[in-house]
């Protein structure tokens, strides 16, 4: 609840800052509004009636300005989400601040290139994007989940280091919980102590090989990713907006041959907005422009 609050109110502070200008344009044309009205009620001919001007030299004179304040506001309020189609397409991006797994569709779930699902070691950490999946679809039943992934592998070309499988970063595995779907991406490079690594390089390479995988293996449903390679698996300066500008503009370019979805949802979590590590206006205005612009 909390935190939810901060979010609403973090919003009103991104709508009074970059939106106060027209806020007080509309301020002002409902004030205009509420005076011609009341001028008209005046004319002789018509109502004959000043009932416009004693309730505006009342005491109401101040609840009917904090009204039209609020709809000024409301009109131009940002939200907490924002969408865009792809020019000459029927494809849209929309990003979505809040909790992915509140939301509805496909959801791409970032793991090592082993796939590893052990969180007793330490090699998945529960509070990840992984671990909260493994905890909310696969507690006490983990061993479905690796029957699930062995499956999915069985005909992808592995590489060895140690007594680990490894695969190529963009590998990708559907995985089904009840009438859910997820997509397990192999995100990062993982060394024997459980250490993330991943480069620029591979950061783009995943992505594209992200949307080819799902083209061939999904159902065309909505699909949800979360801001990967911001948490351990992070590159150095590699901050959120980069990483989500990085995120739409693969797939934009992955839709002008082919089509891993007709819907995708950026999630970014409400803490990035609260402590203003990422700039919400500035990924909206690159969303729009690469939507409709691209190529870029």
């Amino acid at each position: 609840m909390y935190k939810c609050a901060k979010l609403y109110f973090e919003c009103f502070r991104m709508t009074v800052i970059n939106r106060y200008k027209p806020i007080i344009l509309d301020f002002f044309a409902g004030v205009g509004c509420y005076f011609t009205v009341a001028e008209i009620l005046s004319v002789e001919a018509l109502f004959n009636t000043d009932i416009g001007y004693t309730i505006i030299r009342s005491f109401w004179s101040i609840p009917i300005a904090a009204f039209i304040l609020f709809i000024a506001v409301w009109k131009n309020w940002i939200g907490i989400k924002y969408s865009c189609s792809i020019a000459n397409t029927d494809v849209k991006i929309t990003l979505q601040i809040g909790n992915i797994f509140d939301g509805d569709g496909a959801i791409i779930i970032p793991v090592n290139t082993s796939f590893d699902t052990s969180t007793a070691d330490g090699t998945v950490k529960t509070h990840s994007i992984q671990g909260q999946f493994q905890e909310l679809y696969f507690k006490r039943k983990i061993e479905k989940l690796n029957e699930q992934i062995k499956y999915g592998l069985k005909n992808i070309d592995m590489y060895y280091s140690g007594e680990r499988n490894l695969y190529p970063i963009g590998t990708t595995c559907k995985v089904i919980a009840g009438n859910k779907q997820f997509y397990l991406l192999a995100a990062a490079n993982s060394n024997v102590h459980g250490n993330l690594s991943v480069t620029p390089s591979e950061i783009s390479s995943a992505l594209t090989s992200l949307w080819k995988n799902i083209h061939i293996i999904g159902d065309g449903e909505t699909l949800l990713i979360p801001l990967i390679w911001t948490g351990r698996a992070g590159i150095q300066d590699a901050q959120r907006d980069k990483i989500t500008r990085e995120i739409i503009s693969s797939f934009v370019a992955a839709t002008y041959n082919i089509k891993p979805t007709e819907k995708l949802i950026i999630y970014i979590n409400p803490t990035d907005i609260i402590n203003k590590t990422i700039d919400w206006n500035s990924i909206c205005d690159y969303l729009k422009y690469v939507c409709t612009f691209y190529p870029v």
